[in-house]
Formats: structure tokens, C-alpha cells, sequence
């Protein structure tokens, strides 16, 4: 009897199998092939999966019909590929700059992403109202020159001199309250 239900239940579950696969029509076939190989558009930011580094060029996966390629000019090297420090099964987020080029792949860029993601971080924290810490680069008649989450920026004379004001009276209050 054991054997028998065992058949019995296989038998149902091929019929559900075959009621589902039944369910689908071609329209809904090819709606599913749209959505799982989506067209990037230009301007698009999306998250890839290195593939493989060569000398010239990096492939990454992108879910699209075909590999997305960076080309060592688009990961903002001046030299070498592997001197960036990507290894295939890296996760990476890319630029699309082209969906399609004459080989059918989608052109990317590396270093535009960085920047773009950059400036996104920035001005959600402007939003927020969140103080941004910068490394000062530099020094001219201007002000200070400042490295802001990658980008350079200037912060004005006026502004480093109440800065540098606001940073000496916090260190005298603490240095009278421990000595006081």
C-alpha cells in the first residue's frame, strides 16, 4: 500500500507540475524573458558581478542580455588594470554609458559610478544637515582645499578662520574646565 501512495502521490505532483507549466502562455513567456534580461539605460547606476580582468579590459555581469566591459579608461587608471585591486566574484556598482556597443555589450564605467555614488552620499547628508569631514589637501589665498568623499572642494578663507576660531575656544573651554 506503502509503494501505491507513493505512486499515487508522484502522479500528483507531475499533474501540478504540468497544471503549472499549463497556466503560463507564451505572452507571459516572453515577459518573463523581458524581465530577467532588462536593457540597461544610459545614466543607469546597477550592481555587477566581475566576471574577469584582463590587461585592457574588465568584464562584469550585470544580469543583461550580454557582459558589460570597462575598458582600462573608464576604471580612471592612468596604468595598469590590476593596480585597481579587482578579482572576478567582486560585486561592483557600474555606470552605464552605452547599452549596446557594435559587439553587443554594454559599456560601463567604473570610476563614473564611484563619482556619481558620490555625490548621491553627499547630498543626502546636505539634506540630512549632516557635518561632512574633509581632509585638507592644500592651502591658497582662497581658502582651504579639501578632499570631500573623493571629489576635491574649496572651503573659503572666511570659513576656515571661523573654524579655526570655534576650534581654539572649544580647546581653551576643555583645557579651563581640566584645569579648573
Amino acid at each position: 500500500m506503502s509503494t501505491e501512495s507513493g505512486v499515487v502521490l508522484k502522479e500528483q505532483e507531475e499533474a501540478t507540475e504540468e497544471d503549472s507549466s499549463a497556466a503560463m502562455t507564451m505572452e507571459d513567456y516572453l515577459h518573463y524573458d523581458q524581465e530577467a534580461f532588462k536593457t540597461p539605460n544610459h545614466g543607469d547606476i546597477v550592481d555587477g558581478i566581475v566576471v574577469r580582468v584582463d590587461p585592457d579590459e574588465v568584464l562584469v555581469d550585470i544580469g543583461a542580455k550580454a557582459e558589460g566591459v570597462i575598458s582600462s579608461k573608464e576604471l580612471g587608471l592612468r596604468g595598469e588594470v590590476e593596480s585597481i585591486g579587482l578579482e572576478p566574484g567582486d560585486l561592483i556598482k557600474v555606470y552605464v554609458l552605452q547599452p549596446e556597443n557594435e559587439e553587443g555589450n554594454v559599456v560601463l564605467s567604473l570610476r563614473r559610478a564611484r563619482a556619481e555614488t558620490t555625490w548621491l552620499v553627499a547630498a543626502e547628508k546636505q539634506t540630512d544637515g549632516s557635518v561632512i569631514e574633509a581632509d585638507v589637501r592644500e592651502q591658497n589665498k582662497g581658502g582651504l582645499i579639501v578632499n570631500v568623499l573623493g571629489p576635491r572642494g574649496l572651503t573659503p578663507a572666511a570659513w576656515s578662520r571661523w573654524l579655526d576660531s570655534a576650534s581654539r575656544s572649544r580647546s581653551s573651554r576643555s583645557t579651563a574646565s581640566a584645569t579648573g
